[in-house]
């Protein structure tokens, strides 16, 4: 025996289409597919967070100006109030007087 007989015999396998092959062409071909949407999901996100954020600081803007409002609502009730009270004891003492 020689050297030769020990080593694997190369047939012309490459030829051809195997059941190998096509799974591995079908394989790389869902991974491409998928990486293709995948990044194009991604752009659609980005596009969609940089609405929402533009959403938020809208929404940031309002609420600022419903605070500010209501902070002088609640002054001026709060102005309504001691004027009330103030009214309250002027008439009892006017009551008090008689």
């Amino acid at each position: 025996m020689t050297h030769e007989d020990f080593r694997p015999r190369i047939e012309n396998s490459d030829r051809g289409i195997t059941l190998n092959k096509s799974l591995a062409w079908s394989i790389l071909g869902s991974l491409v597919g998928a990486g293709i949407f995948i990044g194009m999901n991604l752009a659609g996100l980005e596009k969609t967070s940089d609405d929402n954020k533009t959403l938020s600081r809208a929404n940031e803007i309002r609420i600022r100006a419903i605070e500010t409002q209501q902070a002088r609502q609640d002054e001026k009730f709060n102005n309504i109030l001691g004027y009330l009270t103030r009214i309250d004891a002027r008439l009892e003492r006017i009551e008090q007087g008689k």
